[in-house]
């Protein structure tokens, strides 16, 4: 992927490599979160994926 890490401004997740994983933009997993804190088992259903997933890819327990 283009760019580094600090590379955008802004929270503590670097969603960059779980929205590539995911196949969304930053933008869309960030919506699918919601606001801090982030809600995964919805970010997971909406995104059709498994909530274990979603937690390892952002590296959230």
């Amino acid at each position: 992927g283009a760019g580094g890490p600090g590379d955008h401004p802004g929270g503590p997740l670097d969603l960059t490599e779980a929205a590539e994983a995911l196949g969304v933009t930053v933008a869309e997993l960030q919506v699918a979160l919601g606001p801090p804190p982030p809600n995964m088992a919805g970010a997971a259903a909406t995104l059709g994926v498994d909530v274990e997933v979603l937690r390892e890819l952002i590296g959230r327990p």
